[in-house]
């Protein structure tokens, strides 16, 4: 099987790694590839619908420019148990995290504006979320996760219990 220029295959598994001139992850382009490791560049601002739908990557590394993560784009990446969201981002589409089943915590930016319809349902793992008082939050964004589900909702980033507070 030939691989894409920017999948590697090393002897922990396959990554993919961007060049640095890209802006934009294109819709549906890696649907269940089985991946270790995704690093998006910085210079991304926009991650496409279903980019990563189903792919079995276990941590992503996202860079601080990047605004917009679009709908689906990891929906059902079962493995994916690492998200730092950047401190840049403002969208979350609907479903974009949808069954991520390894995810145990997640830490929303303060500028996230909106996050889409189920955005983080069905994260069964997932047992604490820190967002922001003023995001606009779409219908089940946080329905079928772990029953002790704690929602901690903060105003300043400053606010959130060490090592959270760090930028």
């Amino acid at each position: 099987m030939e691989l894409s220029p920017y999948i590697q295959q090393q002897p922990g598994g396959r990554y993919i790694q961007f060049p640095e001139n890209t802006t934009s992850i294109e819709p549906l382009g890696f649907v269940g590839e089985d991946f270790s490791i995704i690093i998006v560049p910085d210079g991304v601002i926009h991650i496409g619908r279903a980019a990563f739908l189903a792919s079995r990557v276990e941590n992503i590394t996202l860079p601080d420019s990047l605004k917009v993560i679009d709908d689906e784009a990891f929906c059902g990446c079962i493995r994916l148990k690492q998200l730092y969201l950047p401190n840049l981002l403002t969208h979350i589409g609907t479903r974009a995290f949808m069954g991520c089943d390894a995810i145990k915590e997640i830490v929303i930016p303060q500028t996230v504006e909106h996050i889409g319809d189920e955005a983080f349902a069905y994260c069964r793992r997932l047992k604490k979320v820190f967002l922001p008082e003023k995001t606009i939050l779409g219908q089940d964004v946080f329905t079928y996760n772990h029953p002790k589900l704690k929602i901690e909702k903060y105003q300043k980033r400053e606010d959130l219990p060490l090592p959270y507070s760090y930028s």
